[in-house]
């Protein structure tokens, strides 16, 4: 496989407030523990076609959900839109270099577009806040351009 590069970008939280969100028709609540089999079809279903997919398949997006829920996950800052028992997107942050990261956005191929990951971001980010940080990061493919405008809209600004 080769080596995907990627991009680092920061998004500051102080001095920002928080947007006013509409409600959404979907279920928007943190992600658990037992969330981690219906997380890891929604990573599959979510990369495959995509600039960051290699090939892998369900085993390997389970074992990257084990990872992430085995390091330094933030749950109460992670958010997930759930329709139906069916996982539509998850924005999952985790604890990077002692602050805040963008560890995954997914998004389910049938919900793209729609504004979901959007709404999860900005979930996350006043999560974030609300707890007192003030950057959050995000590494993002070079030529991801759904991932880089959905973070360009949030204020995302590129730090190398």
């Amino acid at each position: 496989m080769g080596t995907i590069a990627r991009r680092h970008y920061r998004i500051a939280l102080t001095g920002r407030s928080a947007r006013r969100l509409s409600e959404p028709p979907f279920l928007i609540r943190h992600p658990r523990s037992d969330d981690r089999d219906r997380l890891a079809e929604l990573m599959l279903d979510s990369y495959i076609g995509t600039i960051d997919y290699e090939g892998e398949g369900i085993d390997e997006a389970e074992a990257e959900i084990d990872d992430y829920l085995a390091g330094s996950p933030m749950l109460g800052c992670s958010w997930v839109a759930e329709d139906a028992e069916l996982l539509l997107a998850a924005v999952l942050v985790s604890q990077w270099d002692e602050r805040p990261l963008f560890g995954y956005v997914m998004t389910r191929a049938a919900a793209k577009g729609h504004g979901v990951a959007a709404t999860l971001v900005e979930k996350s980010i006043d999560s974030l806040r609300a707890e007192g940080w003030e950057t959050v990061d995000a590494f993002i493919t070079s030529g991801n351009t759904p991932s880089e405008r959905l973070f360009a809209r949030a204020g995302a600004r590129l730090v190398d």
